[in-house]
């Protein structure tokens, strides 16, 4: 399997008046095409800057990123451009135009690049089927509850095609039961269209129900990485164990810990 983002010795570090700071230190990891990676960590762990660089929004002061193969910090502004028509991003809250009708909100992309009409009120249609809000397409985003918000800001996000989804904290203002299908809705986009998505979170059990792997931040440096399972059932760093600890208790036993691991994690191979 081919990776579609690889994270090479990556650090980056921001000037300030009173110092430099240090947002990432030396991160390398992947996330291999067509699956769902998790990036978790505390606030001030790097989290934000990592998944930044995939787009190109910054750009590393060492190491390197590969999107695809390409690098984002050295391409020219068209070729960054197109960059991001294949990799869309997700936001914590939804930004919606709350002038414009659901349907233009979706459409914004694809305006953007002055795509035909066609091609725009084709996209527009399907991207909205795909949520399941194909009849608020004439709505206002304030009609809205707020799941529904962000499934439009995930319907524009897929209007463009991509073929890798960033997610930045996309259910940290949802209610439990709204977030389960916030999940589920990017689990199908991964397996119904092969987009491949990455995830960043400071919600352990977000990673528990969606991701195949998982890396923990901490203080921009990665402290563990793993498929989700092994990593749940066995963690090795103590945030990591602490992440854990909040959804399995630490007073089970290793078996105990291990099927509850299992009721947890999809894909539990351990």
């Amino acid at each position: 399997m081919t990776d579609a983002v690889v994270f090479d010795h990556v650090t980056k570090v921001f000037p300030g008046r009173e110092g430099s700071f240090t947002a990432l230190d030396d991160v390398s990891f992947a996330v291999p095409d067509g699956s769902v990676a998790g990036v978790v960590g505390t606030s001030g762990a790097g989290k934000s800057t990592l998944i930044r660089m995939v787009n190109g929004l910054e750009t590393p002061t060492s190491g390197a990123v590969r999107v695809h193969g390409r690098n984002p910090a050295d391409l020219s502004t068209s070729e960054l451009r197109e960059l991001r028509r294949q990799v869309a991003m997700v936001f914590q809250s939804s930004n919606l135009l709350e002038t414009k009708t659901v349907a233009e909100n979706v459409a914004t992309p694809l305006k953007l690049v002055k795509a035909s009409k066609s091609e725009i009120a084709r996209r527009t249609s399907e991207v909205l089927e795909m949520v399941g809000l194909s009849d608020r397409a004439d709505h206002k985003p304030r009609q809205l509850s707020g799941g529904q918000r962000q499934r439009i800001g995930i319907a524009r996000a897929l209007v463009t095609d991509p073929t890798l989804l960033l997610c930045d904290e996309p259910t940290s203002a949802l209610d439990p039961i709204t977030t389960n299908q916030i999940l589920d809705l990017l689990r199908n986009i991964n397996e119904e269209l092969g987009v491949t998505v990455l995830i960043i979170t400071h919600q352990i059990d977000v990673v528990a129900r969606l991701a195949d792997s998982l890396a923990v931040l901490s203080e921009g440096r990665l402290v563990e990485s793993g498929p989700v399972a092994k990593v749940f059932a066995n963690p090795q760093h103590e945030l990591t164990r602490k992440f854990v600890d909040t959804v399995i208790p630490p007073e089970l036993d290793g078996s105990a810990r291990k099927e509850l691991s299992r009721a947890l994690v999809k894909n539990y191979e351990v």
